[in-house]
């Protein structure tokens, strides 16, 4: 069994080391385009770069019932940022988890570890989810990552790099046919763009019994099951929050979201 496990971890290194070479030729591709039809955005982008896992890949990119999902990950092209490689995640703890354990800055202010606004409430709604799930509200085993991989100040800004240069879509056939998810759980569920809006968009003629509760002021819940996937599990779970980085959870949202989990169970 020891054995089984190190060609399992050893094939995923391969695998990993491979998806970074193709997601780099992509982002220089992407700003080669954009240079040669002098575009601002080039700039912006080869500045910015791109982020990928908010969880160590080596530990979640495995068979498991959540699949969590943002837009793309924010970035402020005068920070400048290094591109994202298997050894960031070689030198991390194996259960790493962005949302825990990175220090993230806010008003030009360090915050503690895993206090900022975004990852306290991620970790209480996607503990709450995995708790109802398996018992355990530790949310360091779910795989978390972006629609988009590439970074930009704001997620309109996304669009400035021109949708056949940000694409990312080939990655996440890969990522679930890997996890197969039971639920897929997306941060921000706006209509104009999110990750929620382009999985319904996407997976349209396979939706059913689509749903959307309100909360509180302009927010709401929005859902729906994935009645057959790709990737082999029927009657998938998709559910669209509220960006938790300026929605505040409540009792309602809970309350709602142990109502839709427990109909799929």
């Amino acid at each position: 069994m020891e054995r089984i496990g190190e060609l399992l971890k050893d094939s995923k290194i391969l695998y990993l080391e491979e998806f970074y070479s193709r997601i780099n030729k992509q982002f220089k591709g992407a700003v080669s385009n954009l240079e040669k039809k002098g575009s601002p955005a080039a700039d912006m982008l080869k500045k910015c770069k791109y982020s990928v896992f908010y969880t160590s890949p080596l530990n979640t990119l495995k068979e498991g019932p959540i699949y969590f999902l943002g837009l793309n990950p924010a970035g402020e092209p005068e920070i400048g940022f290094k591109e994202e490689t298997l050894k960031y995640f070689n030198e991390k703890e194996i259960n790493w988890c962005d949302y825990c354990d990175e220090k993230w800055v806010y008003k030009n202010r360090k915050l503690r570890k895993g206090e900022a606004k975004l990852q306290k409430n991620v970790q209480n709604i996607l503990g709450y989810i995995q708790e109802k799930l398996v018992g355990d509200p530790n949310i360091r085993p779910i795989f978390s990552t972006n629609l988009f991989f590439f970074r930009s100040p704001h997620s309109d800004d996304l669009k400035k790099y021109e949708k056949e240069n940000y694409d990312c879509w080939q990655y996440h056939e890969e990522f679930l046919k890997i996890v197969q998810p039971k639920i897929i759980v997306c941060n921000g569920n706006n209509e104009a763009l999110s990750a929620y809006s382009v999985l319904k968009e996407h997976f349209l003629n396979d939706i059913e019994n689509l749903q959307q509760k309100h909360l509180y002021g302009n927010y709401s819940l929005k859902s729906f099951i994935l009645k057959t996937t790709f990737w082999g599990i029927n009657n998938v779970l998709v559910i669209g929050i509220p960006h938790l980085s300026r929605y505040m959870p409540n009792k309602d949202i809970y309350q709602e979201l142990s109502t839709i989990i427990s109909k799929m169970l």
